[in-house]
C-alpha cells in the first residue's frame, strides 16, 4: 500500500488482488478515517470502479465493509471514469473516495486508489497510517470482518447513477 492504494494481479493470495484483500484493505482504510476525522463516518466514503474484470464486485466488497463499520456510503452503481469518485466526494462532503482501478497497469491487474477529504489522492502521513492499519486488519481472515448488504443500511447507503453525471459516464461492455 503506498501513496496512490493498491495495483497488482488479479489472483488468490495477499499478493494478489481478490475479495479478501479488498475487504482487508477496507477495514484498515475505515479504522484510520475513524481515528484521524472525528465525522468520518457521518460524512461518509465515495465508492467508484471501473471496467476492469471484477471491479463492479470489489467495490461491493468495499461498499459492504464501510457500512457494517457504520459509514455512510456513496456508491456508483455505474462504471466511471476515475476522476468522478474524487469528484463526488468534493461535491457531497465526504471525507474519503475509493475507486476500484488500475488504470495504465496490465490488463489482468486491478487496484484500490484512496483518496482523502481534499479530493486529492492520499500522501503522508495517511499513507503510512492506513498501511499500518492494513496489516492489522489483516492478522485475521477476511472472512471475520463484518459486512452488510446496502438493503439493510437504512439511510446510510446512497447509489449514485448517470443522473449525477447528467449522463456522461462510460458505457458498458454490452453496449460497446
Amino acid at each position: 500500500f503506498g501513496t496512490a492504494g493498491l495495483r497488482g494481479p488479479m489472483g488468490a493470495g495477499p499478493a494478489r488482488m481478490n475479495a479478501a484483500v479488498v475487504r482487508q484493505t477496507t477495514l484498515g482504510l475505515a479504522c484510520w478515517l475513524e481515528s484521524q476525522l472525528p465525522d468520518a463516518r457521518a460524512s461518509g466514503v465515495v465508492v467508484g470502479f471501473d471496467g476492469r474484470h471484477r471491479s463492479r464486485e470489489l467495490a461491493g466488497e468495499v461498499t459492504a465493509v464501510l457500512l457494517a463499520r457504520g459509514f455512510r456510503v456513496y456508491a456508483w452503481d455505474v462504471m466511471t471514469p476515475t476522476p468522478t469518485t474524487p469528484w463526488l466526494l468534493r461535491a457531497r462532503g465526504a471525507c474519503a473516495g475509493v475507486q476500484v482501478t488500475a488504470s495504465h497497469n496490465p490488463p489482468a491487474d486491478n487496484g484500490y486508489k484512496v483518496y482523502w477529504d481534499h479530493g486529492a489522492q492520499i500522501i503522508p502521513p495517511h499513507d503510512a497510517g492506513i498501511a499500518r492499519a492494513i496489516e492489522e486488519a489483516a492478522r485475521g481472515p477476511a472472512s471475520a470482518i463484518p459486512t452488510l448488504e446496502p438493503s439493510e443500511a437504512g439511510g446510510r447507503f446512497c447509489a449514485v447513477g448517470e443522473a449525477e453525471l447528467g449522463g456522461a459516464v462510460a458505457p458498458g461492455p454490452d453496449e460497446l
